[in-house]
């Protein structure tokens, strides 16, 4: 679960803010992050 997976290593909140997120995490991490970023009304 992708979801669970975030909210584990507290990227969810991340997820709101993409320019925060390239500074703070590489590529991989932020192409992952973004994805769930069009569900994050789900959260």
């Amino acid at each position: 679960n992708l979801v669970k997976y975030l909210n584990t290593h507290n990227f969810t909140l991340i997820t709101f803010d993409k320019d925060f997120l390239k500074k703070k995490f590489s590529v991989n991490q932020g192409i992952i992050i973004l994805e769930v970023t069009p569900n994050r009304d789900e959260f």
